[in-house]
């Protein structure tokens, strides 16, 4: 038999609870103090644009265009898309993603159907 009662391993755990639940408001108190303090500790890479990423993979791209993969691939090799190379990977800059949609809209010209070069 168990020479805790019910009672007191509620207690236990409602005590266990609360310094776990302090110890998490200690930590988002520092990373506030942190992000205030415009520094980030080392190995936490902070992001502050809203927009997004800077690059995307041609998946990315594709689901921000919400068009086909092949599509994206389509509009990089006929030049519509300017691609990145970062060491072997493709890469597109949300720029000249936001540039095509642009152009796009300026010459009513729909992306999902890219004329084959």
């Amino acid at each position: 038999m168990s020479s805790l009662t019910t009672r007191d391993k509620v207690l236990r755990t409602a005590h266990s609870l609360e310094r776990q639940a302090q110890t998490l408001l200690d930590q988002a108190a520092t990373l506030r103090e942190l992000l205030e303090e415009d520094e980030s500790p080392a190995g936490l890479h902070v992001v502050r644009d809203p927009q997004g990423p800077m690059v995307y993979t041609t998946e990315e791209a594709a689901d921000v265009l919400r068009i086909g993969e092949s599509t994206v691939r389509k509009l990089m090799a006929q030049g519509r898309l300017r691609k990145v190379m970062i060491g072997s990977s493709v890469r597109i800059m949300r720029e000249d993603v936001m540039d095509l949609l642009e152009r796009s809209r300026a010459e009513d010209q729909p992306l999902s159907k890219p004329e084959l070069a």
